[in-house]
């Protein structure tokens, strides 16, 4: 999810909706239900990633040095590097 945050960062998407925020399989809150079937709300790790990007990331997005997504070893294979800059 954070990853997804830093991508559309970079395409200067400024909206990421989320497919649901209770229920379903990517909740931000759980909804557990104990007593009386009443939901207890309680934040998923994606929620307090959610609530820490909007806290601390601003809203200038910088390039990592290098430019290039891709890298290379000696030995033919690539690599991906995914760096986020705010």
């Amino acid at each position: 999810y954070m990853d997804t945050l830093g991508t559309l960062a970079r395409l200067n998407h400024q909206v990421l909706a989320r497919q649901t925020l209770v229920g379903g399989k990517y909740e931000l809150l759980r909804c557990s239900t104990g007593v009386d079937n009443i939901c207890d709300f309680e934040p998923q790790p994606d929620y307090w990633v959610a609530l820490l990007w909007s806290r601390l990331m601003g809203t200038t997005v910088l390039e990592p040095p290098g430019g290039d997504d891709a890298s290379g070893d000696n030995d033919g294979t690539t690599w991906k590097r995914d760096l986020h800059f705010h």
